[in-house]
């Protein structure tokens, strides 16, 4: 499969966009064995080249039937998605925080696919990954406000959108943000 570049604005062709993989299942406890996560990185090497060492975000789900419920947005630093996603303080959430919530355990990864040669970008500045780490926390949250990210959530209550990055209204919309979301493609 070829990945076509899109237009950013003014014409001009990039692919500076990040792409979503996944899901990825993995099972809840045996996740902690790093033979399982090794497993879990071939599997994924497999379906997708080049992708564990990748740098970008990634976003832990649960899944009972086809509802994903988001729990934690995650950033690589200085490594890709395989030292990163599984690392110690991760590692505590899986098996303490989710482990008693009914679901699967999956995970979705964003990464920025190389413009000319196979693979993906593995120096996305940190700026960028901490922005796109917001967005989508921005967007998880509207569905699971419990989500566990606390860093950004004071900075994200501050920049509430009435029924656009919440959910107050149990009815219809008011008209203004049912014409901002059409304007937004919400």
């Amino acid at each position: 499969m070829t990945l076509q570049p899109h237009p950013a604005p003014g014409g001009d062709f990039m692919s500076s966009y990040f792409r979503v993989y996944g899901p990825f299942v993995c099972d809840k406890l045996e996740i902690r064995k790093k033979e399982r996560q090794k497993q879990f990185w071939e599997t994924v090497e497999s379906e997708v080249e080049y992708l564990p060492p990748a740098q970008g975000v990634y976003l832990f789900s649960l899944r009972n039937g086809s509802n994903y419920m988001p729990q934690y947005v995650g950033i690589t630093q200085k490594q890709g998605f395989h030292k990163e996603v599984f690392n110690n303080a991760n590692l505590t959430k899986i098996l303490g925080d989710w482990r008693g919530i009914k679901g699967t355990l999956c995970i979705h990864l964003l990464a920025r696919p190389k413009d000319k040669q196979k693979g993906f970008s593995t120096n996305v500045s940190k700026e960028v990954l901490k922005y796109l780490e917001r967005l989508i926390l921005a967007w998880g949250r509207k569905k699971n406000p419990k989500m566990l990210n606390i860093a950004h959530a004071k900075f994200l209550d501050s920049v509430e959108i009435e029924d656009i990055t919440t959910n107050f209204s149990k009815g219809k919309a008011r008209q203004p943000i049912s014409s901002f979301r059409n304007a937004i493609h919400w």
